[in-house]
């Protein structure tokens, strides 16, 4: 199932493959004017601000060892938290996992969209590593 939301200058959509995230002519313009003036558009800085929509619709940044992930790759998702802060469910989680080589921002202003890989269902299911629980909390199902 595909679906596909849309805020100012981005749009994407979600399926079994990953999220796939286009940007409008418009933002184009304006990384290549920030690049232009020596920005550093590999930098995640950029990469947070120009995705920053995709936070305002329920995503949020995983850190790779909140779940165990042996990677530097950027990890964005809709995970479960506690009043403390961890997390405790994985409902949907994406990866890039090109970024050694290139940044999500350089495949936008190159091909103005980049897919964030979907990881497995297997993991998408599975709880959090026990590290990451709080002792004496089950995870909520």
């Amino acid at each position: 199932m595909s679906w596909i939301k849309k805020a100012s200058d981005l749009d994407w959509s979600e399926d079994e493959k990953g999220l796939t995230i286009t940007i409008t002519p418009a933002l184009l313009e304006n990384l290549k004017e920030r690049e232009a003036t020596g920005e550093n558009m590999d930098s995640d800085e950029i990469m947070y601000q120009v995705l920053e929509p995709l936070i305002d619709y329920g995503y949020e940044w995983i850190r790779p060892e909140e779940i165990g992930a042996l990677t530097s790759a950027p990890i964005i998702g809709n995970v479960d938290r506690d009043d403390n802060g961890n997390i405790i469910k994985l409902r949907s989680l994406f990866w890039y996992p090109d970024y050694a080589i290139t940044s999500p921002i350089g495949d936008l202003m190159e091909k103005w969209t980049v897919t964030f890989k979907r990881e497995s269902t297997e993991l998408e299911k599975k709880s959090v590593p026990e590290e990451n629980v709080v002792a004496g909390q089950e995870e909520k199902q």
